[in-house]
């Protein structure tokens, strides 16, 4: 901040030295300021330079000025007897007039405010709009603010919040400005409306399991299936289902033993349609989770697929229940790592499956 400074004629007694705080006396003339004297108490600035009697006395009446022997941080007050001091006066009669904060060892920052009587109903009357006073002032019955933007938060200071940009989709950053988040949607689920079989052993898409997307947006996606068989040697078929595509690629997991390092069918899925067989399951009428994920960039639906390995009897069919919320897909940005997905717990119903879908355009 520049320096405001300007010429008085020294009326004083004596000589004033650098840094005294002075008072207006009147037909361009100051004298040294008091903090215990009521004339002398209306300090106009601090005296850059000293001043002998009848002399010019240059006052810097804001901004910084050149000192000695300050406290760096420290609040400096007008002296009841002359100067400053980091004593606030409490001398009944006093005049408490703040001159500004030292912000170093030889420097201090002008920021003179108006004088108030120690014991007076002005300090009272002060003292009750602050927080715990008797009639404290409530943030939210000042008047209306304007669009200055002097006291918004900084990285170093508290203060305002910047104005609010509109719109529905910006944040605000650590550095006080209102950006677009840097993926481009949230996370989407579906379920499915009610339970259905497949025992033909050809793969068709499951209803309501299908997801809308955008076109030429990146999307990672996630199936939870939870399924059974009523025969030990027929396992699930899965795969995927999607028209053209710029970016695809999708793996599966389906358990088709008892527990053990070759308990699972893992596979990738490579185009529509690919699918990934398990050959049996490990016990029958018995729930276990299969998970089919990827990452796809598509320009219209994506349908989850689902089969038995092979032909079934009216007693022994794949069965995937209704209810849940196992499936989702998540907008990625182009320049963005790939993460998993926190996928929320399903409500198994017993004997049923889930399906899990993925994302798609209607």
């Amino acid at each position: 901040m520049q320096s405001q400074a300007q010429d008085f004629i020294n009326d004083d007694v004596a000589m004033l030295t650098a840094g005294t705080p002075v008072a207006y006396k009147g037909a361009g003339t100051v004298w040294a300021a008091r903090a215990d004297t009521v004339s002398r108490a209306h300090v106009v600035g601090l005296l850059e330079k000293d001043a002998a009697v009848g002399a010019v006395a240059n006052v810097v009446r804001s901004g910084f000025i050149w000192m000695t022997g300050l406290t760096a941080g420290s609040a400096y007050y007008l002296a009841p007897t002359g100067g400053a001091t980091t004593t606030k006066p409490t001398g009944s009669g006093h005049y408490v007039v703040l001159l500004g904060i030292a912000t170093g060892v030889n420097c201090l920052n002008l920021d003179i405010e108006s004088e108030i009587v120690v014991g007076t109903a002005g300090e009272a009357h002060g003292v009750s709009h602050k927080s715990g006073g008797s009639d404290a002032v409530k943030l939210d019955e000042f008047a209306a603010p304007t669009d200055v933007t002097t006291l918004n938060a900084t990285t170093s200071l508290h203060g305002l919040l910047p104005k609010l940009g509109g719109g529905t989709s910006n944040f605000l950053r650590a550095d006080g400005a209102w950006a677009a988040p840097g993926g481009s949607g949230d996370e989407t689920k579906v379920t499915k409306s009610a339970d259905e079989t497949n025992n033909t052993g050809a793969l068709v898409n499951a209803t309501d399991l299908a997801f809308s997307v955008t076109s030429g947006v990146l999307y990672q996606f996630r199936f939870v299936l939870i399924f059974r068989s009523g025969t030990a040697t027929v396992g699930m078929r899965a795969s995927v289902t999607f028209p053209v595509v710029t970016v695809f690629a999708g793996r599966v997991q389906i358990p088709f033993a008892g527990d053990g390092s070759d308990h699972e069918f893992v596979g990738a899925i490579t185009s529509s349609g690919d699918a990934v067989v398990a050959t049996a399951v490990p016990a029958t009428n018995t729930d276990y989770v299969a998970f089919v994920e990827g990452v796809i960039q598509s320009s219209a639906i994506i349908r989850f697929s689902y089969a038995a390995n092979k032909s079934l009897t009216s007693a022994s069919i794949l069965r995937f229940a209704a209810d849940g919320k196992c499936a989702s897909t998540y907008n990625l940005p182009s320049t963005s790592p790939i993460e998993p997905l926190t996928i929320p717990s399903a409500r198994l119903h017993s004997g049923f499956i889930f399906l899990l879908p993925i994302s798609a355009v209607p």
